[in-house]
């Protein structure tokens, strides 16, 4: 398998999430449906919500759908349940350089 931040060009906003992700606090997470938590089948689901005590971004299910092999589950479980990837880090790096 390829690269992803080397063969992708990222939206604005999954590099927005990407960013968030890296930067903030976040110890909670829910998927949505037009605001409200999710019911029903997941295709449904357009947004998942992730949180801490101080912010909270909310994610378009495709955003997070490309963004998805980027991110991992993180060993910090107190403060963050997501952590980048080195190739996560790499795309957030490539826009900035």
């Amino acid at each position: 398998m390829s690269d992803l931040s080397e063969s992708t060009t990222f939206t604005p906003g999954q590099l927005k999430a990407l960013r968030w992700i890296d930067e903030n606090d976040h110890s909670r997470s829910r998927w949505l449906t037009k605001g409200k938590d999710a019911k029903g089948h997941p295709r449904n689901w357009d947004q998942i919500e992730i949180s801490g005590d101080n912010s909270m971004i909310r994610i378009a299910t495709t955003d997070w759908e490309a963004i998805m092999d980027l991110v991992m589950g993180s060993a910090e479980k107190q403060t963050r349940l997501f952590a980048l990837t080195d190739a996560g880090r790499a795309a957030i790096a490539k826009t900035e350089a």
